[in-house]
């Protein structure tokens, strides 16, 4: 992200790795192989370069999307564009940078699952 973003909504510093070991002893990572939850948590961060590298606090995840999708860092254009789905596949719908995330309930949520 950003310094004017992480700034603007006083984010705490976000930071990139390429040692497993840096990432904070209580954060926990899960990755869905079939129907089985693996912990994902000791993987590289660095191993899809771009994707999954940025390492920052559930909370400010939460901070950040809020603040995307309520137009306060882009266009309500740009907005409506990354949630203008197209097929990728498997089901999925992708738009410019989200994904939806269809929920049992029939709520659709957006945000991004961290992978290339």
């Amino acid at each position: 992200m950003s310094m004017v973003v992480t700034k603007s909504l006083a984010l705490a510093p976000a930071f990139t790795t390429l040692a497993p070991t840096q990432i904070p002893a209580d954060a926990r990572g899960y990755f869905r192989i079939g129907s089985v939850m693996v912990d994902v948590t000791r993987m590289n961060p660095s191993l899809e370069f771009g994707a999954s590298e940025m390492v920052s606090t559930t909370a400010d995840v939460v901070t950040f999307l809020d603040a995307l999708l309520g137009g306060k860092l882009t266009s309500q254009t740009a907005i409506k564009q990354m949630r203008t789905l197209h097929d990728a596949g498997s089901g999925m719908g992708y738009g410019l940078g989200l994904r939806a995330f269809p929920l049992p309930c029939g709520d659709t949520v957006y945000g991004h699952s961290g992978g290339a």
